[in-house]
Order: structure tokens, then sequence, then C-alpha cells
């Protein structure tokens, strides 16, 4: 509306916008003062000052920690804190009491065997794309039974370019092309998972989404949440130890109880499966930046590989002697073959070359005879193995899709030596609808031409913070939160292990002179990923039982038989938000990893 009467042009600050929506809050909440004051003992609310509270007031301004934003950017998540807060003290004038989840709030059902709903905001964008008559599928394929939600569904994955040249895939000049990911006649598999963990309004979250955000954001159940609001309005606060203050107000942080979401998490041997199978979808969209879900997609992609490579063609002939399920298969390379360690990727990391290349060959998969290739196997592809090796090459095609489906896209070399992009129909880390082969460029020479930004450099901005699969030989270090300043000297392109070491080390000494808000970075692709997991195995070698409970952090990583540590990308993934200073501090938290990969 503001828009339409051209009263937000110039109003950078929503001055205006935050004046009218203060007042509609105000008068929500003076409704529940008349019901409090006319109709009941007490009124208690249930509220939330956006992601548990992760901000900090730095110069009078809430600075949002991005670890767990459902935005790119941010900017929705700061209004949604400002308002938050604009309300609990409206409940507060009002003689409200409000419980404030500084906190995430626990899981109150685990899905099993599901079709995974599209999270709303992707829905809302692929119902708009409809209507006019530009969404790249027939929206009819994501519709439930009833017609009713949308659900995600497996699309193949097209190649997108960010910049001139357009070619096809043998490095021709192609013109503009409108994408199809399907329609009607086409089999697009619906996007089921294992498990799905529902926390409150929050939406459905991975395994790996809850366990990183438990440890980073701190999590308390519903069952004690509730507790506060029952007895309260039953019996009263506690006089001796109230839970509201003199306002009102209760911000419940993490307890005790915390242990027991975590035995949940830890000790279901189903859970651990899913965790470390080369098949699961490691994140969905309902959680946390495009960023944050890339990172877990990584570390999927990684465990595919591994295991793909660890299978024995010897125990596939001598084992395969009926006719494999896609399921049986996924179940049969999972059960033969050896989890993903911390350790293996240090070996990986000798040669970062040979590892992108692998990943190249991996991403570019085509036929059953490509999947036997790359798995080493060299006999005979005909009968059981050749069914089971069918079942595997779809098992890949759908592991891969998945990713891109859900709005991550994945960056590698390819074979030409060149960046190829694959993508689905949502875009995440630009929030577009790809509706063809020039839909991502045309954005990008906007947004540059704009801002008058380096192309090369925004490009690899958008890759290292908002969140690609990046399995390029190189690592990306980005110092810029935002791109709106311009990214003069914020993008860095490093080639070698002792120089992204260097990098790191460097603005870890930086940051400790700094009193504000930490220093904003974030890193991408193999040479990087391989660099902060040599870190964080340099500091879990530090473990040293005879400190007892003084190892802290180091203590939740599983290890095997042989010591060596499980590789499981939900704890991994809360230690990247750490050292990149993102987060949660309530004074009480273990001491985790500090600022910067290295010790």
């Amino acid at each position: 509306l503001l828009d339409k009467h051209g009263l937000s042009d110039g109003d950078t600050e929503k001055k205006i916008e935050r004046s009218i929506k203060k007042e509609i809050l105000k008068g929500l909440a003076e409704d529940f003062g008349d019901i409090k004051k006319h109709h009941s003992e007490e009124v208690l609310m249930a509220h939330t000052t956006s992601v548990g509270g992760m901000y900090q007031i730095i110069g009078g301004e809430p600075v949002i920690k991005l670890g767990y934003a459902h935005s790119s950017l941010g900017d929705l998540l700061k209004e949604k804190q400002f308002y938050a807060n604009e309300l609990t003290i409206h409940y507060s004038n009002f003689g409200l009491k409000s419980l404030v989840t500084a906190s995430a709030i626990g899981i109150d059902y685990i899905y099993q065997s599901s079709t995974l709903p599209l999270s709303s905001g992707v829905s809302r964008k692929f119902r708009i794309a409809n209507e006019k008559g530009i969404l790249p599928f027939d929206l009819k394929l994501t519709e439930d039974k009833k017609g009713e939600r949308l659900l995600n569904k497996i699309f193949p994955s097209h190649t997108v370019a960010p910049q001139h040249p357009v070619l096809d895939s043998k490095g021709n000049p192609k013109e503009k092309t409108t994408f199809n990911f399907g329609n009607s006649k086409d089999n697009i598999p619906s996007l089921n998972v294992n498990y799905a963990l529902r926390s409150g309004e929050n939406g459905l979250f991975s395994l790996d989404n809850a366990y990183s955000l438990y440890l980073n954001m701190k999590i308390a159940s519903q069952e004690e949440l509730a507790h506060v609001l029952v007895y309260n309005a039953f019996l009263g606060d506690d006089i001796q130890k109230p839970w509201f203050d003199e306002h009102g107000i209760c911000y419940y942080t993490q307890t005790d109880n915390s242990s027991l979401v975590f035995a949940l998490l830890n000790n279901r041997k189903e859970f651990r499966r899913y965790q470390t199978s080369a098949f699961t979808t490691k994140a969905f969209q309902e959680l946390g930046s495009s960023k944050h879900q890339a990172e877990l997609h990584m570390h999927g992609l990684f465990i595919l590989m591994h295991k793909l490579k660890n299978l024995s063609p010897k125990q596939v002939s001598k084992k395969v002697t009926s006719k494999y399920k896609e399921q049986e298969v996924r179940q049969f390379v999972d059960a033969n073959t050896p989890e993903l360690l911390i350790e293996d990727v240090l070996e990986y990391s000798k040669n970062i070359d040979a590892l992108a290349a692998t990943f190249s060959e991996l991403l570019t998969i085509t036929t059953v005879e490509d999947v036997a290739r790359f798995t080493g196997f060299k006999g005979e592809l005909n009968g059981f193995i050749k069914t089971f090796y069918n079942g595997l090459h779809s098992a890949i095609t759908q592991t891969v899709r998945a990713v891109t489906s859900l709005g991550t896209p994945i960056i590698f070399k390819n074979s030409r030596g060149e960046d190829e992009i694959l993508a689905g129909p949502y875009f995440a880390p630009m929030d577009l609808i790809l509706t063809d082969n020039y839909t991502l460029l045309n954005k990008i020479e906007e947004v540059c031409s704009t801002y008058k930004l380096d192309k090369d450099d925004f490009i690899n901005w958008l890759i290292c913070n908002n969140g690609f699969v990046d399995l390029r030989p190189n690592a990306v270090l980005n110092t810029a939160k935002n791109f709106n300043t311009g990214l003069t000297d914020d993008i860095r392109i490093l080639q070698t292990d002792k120089e992204f070491r260097k990098a790191i080390n460097a603005l870890k000494i930086k940051n400790a002179k700094n009193l504000e808000e930490n220093y904003h970075f974030n890193t991408s692709g193999l040479l990087a990923y391989c660099g902060r997991i040599t870190g964080l195995y340099e500091q879990l070698e530090q473990f040293d039982l005879s400190l007892g409970t003084y190892n802290g952090w180091k203590a939740l990583f599983p290890i095997d038989s042989n010591y060596n540590h499980i590789l499981i990308p939900g704890l991994v993934e809360a230690m990247r938000h750490y050292a990149e200073g993102l987060g949660k501090i309530t004074g009480t938290e273990f001491l985790y990893p500090r600022y910067g990969y290295f010790s």
C-alpha cells in the first residue's frame, strides 16, 4: 500500500511503515488487555524475540547474528525482532505476562517416511509466478491430493550461467531458452524424507538442521514452557523465585531439560543412520539462511561421494544375487561402505584438484555405465548387477537433484575447466524463480549496474555468503555482510592451504582487538571446506581425558572403534557457526570453538 501511493520512497529506515504497524500492534495488545481487565484472572502470552534472542545491541541498534536468519541478508529478521520487542512492551503496558522463548522450541512431532511440504515463502512465490504465467513447471505437479498444499518435488537440474557467454553442454553459444522443469506428462518424483522434525510454528527441520540449531541457539522443550504458563495461570507466580519480572516478562533460556532433547537426537540408531547416509536430505527449506542449508548439503554430497568411492565391486558381484529395488540399493550401499570420518576429509584434502575432478565426474553422471565407472566396477552389466546399478543411478540422481530442487545451487569446475552451476526452479541465494537460462544473468547484471559492483566479486560473494554448494578447487574468503556499499577488498580467492590458514589467522588477530560485533566472514570452495575440517580436527586432537569436563564441546563428537571422528553434518555445521562468530552467547554455554577456524 505504501509503495502504491509512493510513501515508501526514500524511507530507508521504514519510519512510516513502522509507525503504522506499531499502532496496529498497540490495538492488538489493547484487545488482550480488555480480556484481562474484564473477562479473566490472568492472560499469559508465549512470545519470541525472533530466533531466540540471537542478536546483540551495539550502538543502540540490534545486530542480528545471521547463522539462522530466515533471510540471507537478515533484513526480514531485523524487522521481525523490532516488532517482537514492540509487542512485548505493549503487552507489559496492559498488564499481560509475556513468556519470551529466548531459545529454540523443542520437537513436538516427528514425521516418518513423509513427502516434504514446500515452505510457505517458496509456495507463495510459485503461486504468484503461476498467476503471471511464468512458472517454469506445471503447478499441479506440486499440489497435494486436496489441492490445498504444495509439496516438494525432485525436479531435474538445469545449467545456468551467471554471466556471458551462455554456453550449452558442448561449449557452444546458446540463445535465451525458457526452462521446463516438468509438466503433468513427466514422472517427477516427490521429495520423501525418512524423518522431519516439527518445532512449533517454525516448520519442519531435518535432523541436522535441528542438531545444529539446538547447539547454536540453545533449546527449551515445549513441556517445560507449558509448565511455566500453566503453573502461573492456576497458582500465580513463585513468590520466592518468580519467573516473571516486575514488567511481567520472563526470558526463558536453555535449562537442564535440554539434555533430554539431545538424548533423543543422539541415542537413536535410526537417526544416526540417517545422518551418515549417502542418500538422505541433510537440510530443509524451513530453517536458517540459504548459507546454512548449503553447508549441510555440502556435507551430504561429500558423504555420497565417499561411500560411492568405497563401494567394493567384488562385494557387489558376490552379494547381489537377486533383484534389488532402489530402496534396497540405498540400504546396501549404506550398510556396506564406511561412514565418512573427519580423518577421511583430511586425506582427500591432500589433492584438492583430484577431489574437485571427482565431484565433477559425480555431478555429470548421466548413464548406468557412468555409475559403474565411478564406483570402479569393470565387469559385465547384466542381470541382477545391471538392475542394482540402475537403482544406484536413480538414487544418485535423486540425491543430487533434491539439493537443487530445495533451492540450493551447486557450482563445480567441469571437464572443460569452466565453472558450471546446477539449479532447480527456485534459486534461494537470490530468492528467484528461474524462468529461463538468462534469469540469473539478468538479475546479476541489474544488481551490479545499480551498485557499481565488479561482476566476479559479486558472483563470488553470492556463492560464498548466500549459499551455494561450492565444489570448486579453490577457497573464497568473504568479509562483506552486504554488497550495497561495495565489495572492494572483501572478496579473496585463495589457492593453497597455507594461504587459507594465514588469511583466517590474520582475521582472527584483527578480531581479537575488536570490542564490538565480530567481523563478518565466511568461506566456500573445497579448499575452504577441507581447511575448516582440518582446523576442527586439530582442536579435537587436543582432547585430553585427564582434563575431564574441561574438554567441553570436543566431547560431543562421536568416535569409532579406532578413535576416529565420525562426521555428523549438524554437529560440524554448529561448530562452523561458532568459528565464524555466529554463536549465541548466554554466559553459561560451553567454551565452544572461538572465532576463526584454527586454534
